[in-house]
């Protein structure tokens, strides 16, 4: 019997560890494929437009999070071969791609948030104009911020284990959990904030043109844009739930779950950027029907 369940065991580790690897290859192909359909737009036409270059930014960092959390994947297995400064390296880099990703994406969030809202206040045209002009600044603001959050949470942790008492090992694990919250909470209430109020801007956009006769079809984009609105603020909402929660989702899920979830939201939120893109919807369709053409000739 014993024999048996741990033959069981190992068996659903082995499916796990396989479903697991195949998500991330399958996230890193489609972060790529974001990637090179922006990067051949920019070789093209000289330059990218400012929604385009946090999308790309986007997609870099997916891929640097995915390839991160492979090698966590793959690090499992003789995590206690291998020496503590590589295990803090891996975390680390993780926790500072994932606290990315959520900035960058609160980051679309609003900048789609200004783009399409038609407010006509001075200082809502002025706010919309400087963030227009300046994304690639807040690009870089955002990652500088990012790995200022991770450098502080990766200090608290070290002085957690730094102390012997069990005073100081309650009062920075405190700071840290403070910290924790901190970093992840507030993106959250911008990325909300911004979400409805994109969405209010749509909904109203959508209801005065019905009401001036447009064409039904004409909505469809807006249609598209709340939905992705929607989806990206639920993936972004659970992100940071999972990032806050991680402790207790590693004793119940367990760590190969928790990384396969984990890296299973990002993917979503790049295939509904795929689809209310234009350009990455067409070449992904382009893609789709190659590669069929290609298998159905061999299959003939």
């Amino acid at each position: 019997m014993a024999e048996s369940a741990k033959g069981q065991g190992n068996a659903f580790f082995g499916i796990l560890f396989a479903a697991t690897v195949i998500l991330i290859l399958a996230g890193l192909l489609i972060q790529l494929f974001i990637v090179v359909v922006n990067v051949f737009s920019w070789m093209k036409r000289g330059s990218l437009k400012p929604g385009d270059q946090i999308i790309t930014s986007l997609a870099i960092t997916k891929v640097l999070y995915h390839t991160a959390s492979l090698l966590e994947v793959f690090s499992r297995p003789y995590f206690g071969k291998l020496i503590v400064q590589y295990l803090i390296l891996i975390k680390f880099t993780v926790q500072t791609l994932v606290i990315s990703t959520i900035w960058l994406s609160t980051l679309l969030s609003i900048f789609f948030s200004f783009k399409i809202s038609n407010f006509h206040n001075v200082f809502f045209l002025r706010l919309k104009a400087i963030i227009s002009e300046r994304v690639v600044y807040l690009i870089i603001a955002s990652v500088v911020l990012t790995l200022g959050m991770s450098m502080t949470c990766l200090l608290l942790t070290f002085n957690i284990f730094s102390r012997n008492s069990t005073t100081g090992f309650l009062l920075n694990y405190d700071k840290s959990n403070v910290c924790d919250i901190f970093w992840n909470i507030f993106p959250l209430y911008m990325y909300f904030f911004a979400s409805i109020f994109l969405i209010i801007s749509l909904s109203f956009h959508i209801w005065r043109m019905k009401h001036c006769g447009n064409a039904i079809s004409s909505t469809d984009t807006y249609h598209r844009i709340i939905k992705f609105t929607a989806i990206s603020f639920l993936v972004c909402a659970v992100q940071i739930t999972l990032n806050l929660t991680k402790q207790y989702g590693f004793r119940f899920f367990g760590v190969f779950w928790m990384i396969f979830i984990w890296n299973m939201f990002p993917i979503l939120h790049s295939m509904s950027l795929i689809y209310i893109n234009t350009r990455l919807r067409d070449a992904f369709f382009k893609c789709v029907y190659c590669g069929s053409s290609c298998l159905f000739k061999r299959n003939g």
